[in-house]
């Protein structure tokens, strides 16, 4: 009997895809609900640098480089700016941003 022979679909697969492709297999293991928010945040986190219709297969070194980049400079970037309460979140991920 011959072998099944999966299909490989990660030079077609999109971003988002790929991330829907994780969620349910993080599901199928069974893992915790927290542990299932925190990659299903850290996507959204991402796609704030990555637009989700990139191909996976687009994905290098340097995409992850500068997202690292770009994510711990705004972090660092929101530590030390002081939050006026009455500034919209646009308003303030603009200054923060410019910050950076």
């Amino acid at each position: 009997m011959q072998k099944m022979k999966m299909r490989d679909l990660s030079n077609y697969l999109t971003f988002s895809e790929g991330q829907e492709e994780y969620i349910r297999d993080c599901k199928v293991r069974n893992l915790r609900a927290g542990t299932i928010r925190h990659w299903t945040d850290s996507f959204t986190n991402m796609c704030h640098y990555i637009d989700p219709d990139t191909l996976i297969s687009d994905f290098d070194e340097n995409t992850m480089s500068e997202f690292m980049h770009k994510h711990i400079s705004l972090k660092k970037a929101k530590r030390n700016m002081k939050s006026d309460p009455s500034e919209s979140m646009v308003d303030r991920f603009l200054r923060v941003t410019e910050y950076t």
